[in-house]
């Protein structure tokens, strides 16, 4: 493995999970990335990501939720990615939401059926989990 990384799905008010169209990658996927040391915890990479790409300000949750943990390569560089969970008590159109310029294509906000049935099987799995959906 060449480096730890983290990712939030965030989700809202409405039960819409928060999902930027990554440059790099070429597909939606939640905000995160590499852990750096000053991190001191995974889960503040992905506090950390999900802020540089989206402008989002999230807070320690009270229950460092770890959803999945996934091995995945890009470009030829194996990671390890640790998927937390963070809840928001409002809407992400109430929220100043702005992409990172380079980096981010677009910022979406996806009904968690629909990653339900992902084809990522992380993170489908990681939606069934919080939608109570069946696990299979």
């Amino acid at each position: 493995l060449s480096y730890l990384s983290a990712a939030a799905l965030v989700l809202d008010s409405e039960n819409r999970v928060l999902m930027v169209q990554n440059r790099k990658v070429g597909k939606l996927l939640t905000p995160g990335g590499k852990s750096d040391p000053a991190d001191k915890k995974l889960v503040r990479t992905a506090i950390r990501e999900t802020y540089e790409e989206t402008a989002l300000r999230l807070g320690m949750p009270a229950m460092e939720t770890v959803l999945y943990i996934s091995i995945f390569e890009v470009k030829g560089v194996k990671m390890l990615d640790f998927g937390f969970y963070f809840r928001l008590r409002q809407s992400f159109e109430k929220m100043k939401l702005k992409r990172r310029e380079g980096e981010v294509e677009e910022i979406c906000f996806v009904p968690i059926k629909e990653l339900c049935k992902s084809d990522d099987q992380c993170i489908a799995h990681a939606a069934r989990i919080i939608s109570g959906d069946t696990v299979s």
